[in-house]
């Protein structure tokens, strides 16, 4: 059973040319996918563990599928705040959460990058901070953007 799959994807400008036409791929567990741009598609499918993503609600795909982009967006509040209230949903019950200031530790986050407002931490401790959080979620699938996926690569991969 693959973990991840798309079938038939397929997306055609207002000109009539084709951005991509039917994309098909499946992932397993530990395999990793670039694709260099993510845009929303208009024909074929994809699927979480042989469900239709279309059968997920939005909190439990959210929960099951996490994206860390190149630029954070700056929430109110410091990411503790962040992660305290994710932590909280419904959609994180009975999930294993982990520690994400353990874990942003080994990327040289102390603490108080957690307890910094998230408009006082530059670009790359926005960075780092948002993808321990992801991390410490579990999800089944982690998509990073280009950038942070190349700067994480050697550590994750």
């Amino acid at each position: 059973m693959a973990m991840f799959q798309a079938h038939d994807i397929s997306m055609q400008l207002p000109d009539g040319r084709w951005l991509f036409k039917d994309i098909s791929f499946k992932l397993e567990e530990g395999d990793t996918l670039i694709v260099r741009e993510l845009i929303p598609y208009e024909s074929g499918y994809s699927t979480l563990f042989d469900k239709d993503a279309n059968d997920y609600t939005i909190p439990i795909w959210r929960s099951r599928v996490m994206y860390v982009p190149q630029r954070p967006s700056a929430h109110a509040g410091t990411p503790m705040d962040f992660f305290n209230m994710v932590e909280k949903y419904s959609s994180q019950k009975n999930k294993k959460i982990d520690d994400p200031v353990k874990i942003g530790s080994e990327w040289n986050l102390s603490q108080s990058h957690f307890d910094e407002k998230w408009g006082n931490l530059s670009g790359g401790e926005m960075q780092r901070v948002a993808l321990a959080i992801a991390l410490s979620l579990n999800p089944d699938v982690l998509l990073l953007d280009g950038i942070v996926f190349f700067f994480f690569s050697f550590i994750l991969f």
